[in-house]
């Protein structure tokens, strides 16, 4: 009698922009929970929809920056329509812009003009490609600067498309603007906040992923 292997059951993709946003999922899941890509500030590195893995869902986990001033450092937002139980999260539409929305007069004009609760640089085109997969979207943004905060755009001077810091850069921005000490020190708290919480909520995600109610109503995008 021949013997037959089933194939496992597909595993929920997860994108990250960055590196840092890959490592809180990763410290924060099993390597068997979902296969986890990086791909980059502005989702330049995102994979055609052919080379996509089958999924049970693509999900876009990371940071992004509020537009609602009701939102603090560390809350999460959730961009589904999947109706995930139990999950404590801010649900709200997530926009994304092309260039960094740095001060709190853009942030103030951006939720006005679109009732987005946050903004990032990448959750459009991983939407698109979820629906081109044919498999159900999920996004999770941890908060990573409030709506009153503004950003130093020199910051993406210093760092890859990956969130990889280059250090021969970053030493030439701290030579022409030493005062940029201070935004990288909030920058960094910001981040360990931002990170911690986005740990935990990959964790509550996929418990609810399991859940009967999920597997039950679950729409394929």
């Amino acid at each position: 009698m021949r013997d037959t292997q089933v194939p496992p059951p597909p595993r929920p993709l997860i994108l990250a922009a960055m590196h840092p946003e890959a490592k809180a999922i990763r410290r924060a899941l099993s390597p068997a929970d979902a296969e986890i890509r990086v791909i980059g500030i502005g989702a330049t590195s995102l994979p055609p929809v052919a080379e996509v893995p089958a999924a049970s869902a693509i999900i876009l986990a990371g940071f992004a920056g509020a537009l609602d001033p009701s939102l603090n450092v560390g809350d999460v937002v959730l961009d589904s329509r999947i109706p995930l139980p139990g999950l404590p999260f801010r649900r709200g539409r997530v926009h994304t812009a092309t260039a960094l929305i740095s001060t709190p007069a853009e942030k103030a004009e951006l939720f006005a003009a679109t009732g987005a609760v946050a903004v990032d640089m990448e959750t459009d085109p991983v939407r698109l490609l979820a629906e081109q997969a044919g498999v159900a979207f999920i996004g999770l943004r941890a908060i990573s600067d409030t709506a009153e905060e503004s950003l130093n755009p020199a910051v993406l001077r210093f760092i890859d498309g990956n969130g990889r810091v280059r250090p021969h850069r970053l030493a030439a921005v701290l030579l022409t603007q030493p005062s940029i000490v201070r935004d990288l020190l909030r920058l960094g708290r910001c981040s360990r906040i931002a990170s911690a919480s986005l740990g935990s909520a990959i964790r509550q995600v996929f418990a609810a992923l399991h859940s009967p109610l999920a597997s039950a109503t679950c729409p394929p995008i």
